[in-house]
């Protein structure tokens, strides 16, 4: 080694960065003081999903006269089961951090979601496992048009994003 003042790649890093293993390149990444949206968005966003009782839901009617300190999402009454020829609206939640409205459009337009729905039969005599059927398969139009809704009940301000599938969809709740 010389004396030059040139320090190595590995000499540049915060001590922070070197003291403990990632867990993962995001970590590693974060560590290093380098972000991607895109992925602390995907990282940080959760996905999922509701069958509300009337299956005609309008979601504007449905959180005009919520009551004040009571969450937006509970204040739909929701389907456990399903009938096997049944068509519903499924409900896709995707609670994401928050974010100004062009930040969050810009997220939307490079999201994909996809959908799938099985049919559950019950376990039958000699099986250890029940069968499943896909009788669903395709992904979510207009995901860059959501109805979105700001609910600060948590700890930290989280976004919601309802988008309404309109697929046909049947389930069994256990039944065959």
């Amino acid at each position: 080694m010389s004396d030059s003042g040139n320090t190595t790649d590995r000499e540049s890093i915060p001590t922070e960065a070197t003291q403990h293993e990632p867990e993962s390149l995001t970590q590693l990444k974060r560590s290093l003081f380098i972000t991607d949206p895109t992925t602390e968005f995907a990282e940080q966003s959760h996905l999922s999903y509701l069958i509300p009782e009337n299956t005609d839901l309008d979601l504007e009617a449905a959180f005009k006269d919520v009551e004040p300190g009571k969450s937006i999402l509970d204040s739909i009454k929701r389907r456990d089961t399903l009938f096997f020829d049944e068509t519903v609206n499924v409900l896709l939640l995707l609670r994401s951090p928050w974010k100004d409205e062009t930040s969050l459009r810009t997220h939307l337009n490079r999201l994909v979601i996809s959908v799938e729905a099985q049919i559950v039969n019950s376990k039958t005599h000699g099986k250890e496992n029940s069968t499943a059927d896909t009788i669903f398969s395709g992904t979510v139009p207009d995901v860059d048009d959501p109805f979105i809704i700001v609910d600060g009940g948590d700890e930290d301000e989280e976004e919601e994003e309802e988008e309404e599938e309109e697929e046909e969809e049947g389930g069994g709740g256990g039944g065959g």
